[in-house]
């Protein structure tokens, strides 16, 4: 496989920088407007506008008014930034030492063990069962 041609190229393009995952990451849970990105990720002005900006434009989040006539903005996630959750939350399960049934594990095979038989490709909707993450497809060895 090469890299370069893979989703992770692609996803790591669009989103793969730390500051750009966090925004993301409090979207989801619920922060819309520029002043309370900042605050609550104590993230610098112009690198949060710049991130904000790359997001807008790969259509993680569509930038509107937070009213009619109002010149306040507001960023909402799209269905494509939405996508994104489950993905995130097994980070987060992850960086918390969990995993997704609350149970606590040691590394990332075990983590990531729980959702081998659940992965569905976002795009198309087809769920890839033989994917292994942790080492690849079922029944391949590992290198």
């Amino acid at each position: 496989m090469h890299i370069e041609s893979s989703g992770m190229d692609s996803a790591v393009r669009q989103i793969g920088d730390s500051w750009s995952l966090l925004i993301v990451w409090a979207a989801l849970h619920g922060t819309t407007r520029f002043d309370n990105f900042q605050s609550r990720l104590g993230v610098a002005r112009n690198i949060l506008s710049n991130r904000l900006s790359k997001l807008v434009d790969e259509g993680i989040f569509v930038k509107r008014p937070v009213h009619s006539g109002a010149r306040r903005l507001e960023y909402r996630m799209t269905g494509k930034g939405e996508a994104l959750r489950p993905a995130l939350e097994l980070i987060d399960g992850w960086g918390n030492g969990t995993s997704l049934n609350g149970t606590s594990v040691t590394n990332i095979g075990a983590c990531v063990s729980n959702v081998n038989s659940t992965l569905e490709d976002v795009t198309t909707n087809v769920s890839t069962p033989d994917i292994d993450m942790a080492g690849g497809r079922h029944g391949e060895a590992r290198r």
